[in-house]
């Protein structure tokens, strides 16, 4: 994530993520959509809280939280 968009916002938005990732029923998932995410240009500001609404909304099933981040990364800019 550094890589993809600095060191101080990657470093911030990897550590909110990999905490997501570690207290929710969610691995790796969380980690690959919001690489997904940055590299579509979503605000990374709004990607950990984009991440837990889409979690909340997929339930716990780790296929649906792909098939959901999938759908936000594939968005036309300026739909969100």
């Amino acid at each position: 994530m550094q890589t993809m968009v600095g060191a101080v916002p990657g470093a911030a938005l990897n550590k909110s993520l990999l905490d997501y990732s570690l207290h929710s029923t969610y691995g790796p998932e969380v980690m690959t959509g919001g690489k997904m995410m940055v590299g579509s240009g979503v605000n990374t500001g709004a990607i950990p809280h984009l991440i837990k609404m889409m979690g909340d909304v997929a339930q716990g099933d780790p296929e649906r939280l792909k098939s959901l981040m999938l759908a936000l990364a594939n968005r036309k800019p300026g739909e969100i």
